[in-house]
């Protein structure tokens, strides 16, 4: 490590002048991140910035859900304002439970964002301070493997970040003191910021249909094989019209039902299938639940939800913004909008 000062806040950002390389804003929640991004950028507003908003809740611009990439542009200079030119999705709103694909998504952004800028400022989340956040950050900067970090601190708190930071001898630290005017923010706040940016995304949409089949891809799918028609048959005998779809790996069937089903109607599906391990999802639980595509270069093209389907043939219906040609595959995330309380 370069070195570890210790600076005011308006200091670190007289003196860091812009380098060639990744800088990652690193700090506990509500420390101040997204706030030091916006006023680095408009000290240098000639400068060649790319910023990457990594936070998948309180998003720098995008949508919540998002990691997306945009170019610092002086004449706009409202970031929240801005579109991703490049995103990953990843359907939540916080990397617990989602720690690998948050860090594999923002590391394809920022090397995307990296071949067109001679600096990238990545605005992270603020899981940091446990074993999971310091693990999770851990895996984020091995990923991103950045020139400089800027690690924001909170009142009355010190992070191990100096120490840890140590063996990497190109890499320069910046400690940065509370800023006065960052306050702590309730959780509702957090959520009504959360939802305002939501509303933003959906504010212009189109609606598309997808097809259920193996090629759409989710959190719950065993991503396996569909059923032969005898299968098929043997369960729509137990379910008649509940059933929507199915797949089968060589333990497991998962299948998508019209509604929740009745006891029985389980029962006599489980009886049917004895062999497999059974999973049934009815459809009304994907309501809302946000929806990505994913390009052959693993890029999106942008994020919808889940506003209706139809049994047969079956098909999603999706409202969302996305650019031309969507790709594929398509991931059903776990967070919905309007987001589902408790």
């Amino acid at each position: 490590m370069k070195h570890g000062r210790v600076l005011t806040w308006d200091a670190s950002l007289q003196t860091l002048k812009p380098p060639r390389g990744v800088v990652v804003l690193m700090g506990p929640v509500d420390s101040g991140k997204s706030t030091w991004v916006r006023q680095y950028c408009a000290l240098y507003p000639d400068a060649d910035l790319g910023l990457v908003s990594g936070d998948l809740g309180q998003c720098l611009f995008g949508a919540p859900g998002l990691i997306s990439y945009a170019p610092w542009d002086p004449r706009q200079p409202d970031i929240e304002q801005y579109l991703p030119v490049k995103c990953v999705f990843v359907g939540a709103t916080h990397p617990t439970g989602r720690l690998l694909q948050t860090v594999d998504a923002i590391g394809r952004v920022v090397r995307y964002a990296r071949h067109q800028h001679g600096t990238v400022l990545v605005d992270t989340d603020g899981l940091i301070d446990d074993v999971v956040g310091r693990e999770y950050k851990w895996a984020l900067l091995m990923n991103l493997r950045p020139c400089t970090v800027v690690l924001l601190t909170a009142a009355g708190t010190e992070h191990p970040w100096a120490a840890l930071l140590a063996p990497w001898a190109d890499v320069e630290l910046f400690v940065v003191e509370p800023h006065g005017r960052v306050r702590p923010k309730p959780p509702s706040e957090r959520a009504q910021r959360r939802h305002q940016m939501f509303q933003r995304w959906f504010s212009d949409v189109q609606r598309i249909h997808v097809p259920i089949d193996p090629y759409l891809i989710s959190d719950c799918t065993g991503l396996g094989a569909l059923v032969t028609p005898p299968e098929w048959d043997t369960m729509h005998h137990a379910l008649g019209d509940f059933l929507v779809y199915a797949e089968r790996t060589p333990r497991k069937v998962w299948v998508l039902t019209r509604e929740a089903l009745p006891p029985v109607a389980y029962h006599r599906l489980r009886e049917a299938l004895p062999q497999y391990q059974v999973q049934v999802h009815p459809l009304p639980q994907w309501r809302h639940r946000l929806i990505g595509d994913v390009r052959p270069d693993g890029y999106a093209s942008g994020m919808g939800r889940i506003v209706g389907w139809s049994a047969w043939p079956p098909m999603l219906e999706i409202e969302g913004r996305f650019q031309a040609s969507p790709g594929p595959l398509w991931v059903i995330g776990p967070a919905t909008f309007p987001e589902v309380s408790g």
